[in-house]
């Protein structure tokens, strides 16, 4: 039988991780134009409105691979290594959807950084929101 308790926590997560992908790419985008900027310069500017667009679509798409692999399944008893290691896949797949959709349309998006800092930050901080 289904606990209440184990509902509620399944339905919190999707919000939590779409924001803690959010986070994940301003972490990204502000180390990469704020922090790094004087270190190596910048040839592609993106407006930060532009970005958080694209954030929020890739975000969406993010959610759906988790959903496939599995992060949304509601009941039974979560292991913790389990979570971390389909975290860890569905961050990869949803950087492999990233690379083709810029494969295929080429002025999407053109920082390398971004998309490597995001990914990283986006298993780190999904990561801490389902231990938290």
């Amino acid at each position: 039988m289904l606990k209440k308790s184990e509902l509620i926590f399944s339905v919190i997560l999707v919000p939590l991780d779409f924001l803690m992908l959010i986070v994940a790419a301003l972490a990204a985008y502000f180390l990469r134009f704020q922090t790094l900027a004087s270190l190596s310069p910048v040839i592609y500017e993106m407006p930060f409105w532009n970005f958080l667009n694209i954030a929020a679509s890739m975000g969406l798409i993010w959610l759906v691979i988790f959903a496939l692999s599995g992060l949304y399944t509601i009941g039974g008893t979560r292991r913790i290594l389990d979570e971390l290691t389909k975290i860890f896949v569905a961050c990869s797949a949803g950087l492999a959807a990233i690379i083709v959709l810029i494969f295929f349309n080429r002025d999407l998006f053109s920082s390398r950084f971004i998309i490597l800092a995001a990914w990283i930050f986006a298993i780190v901080f999904v990561s801490f929101g389902r231990l938290a």
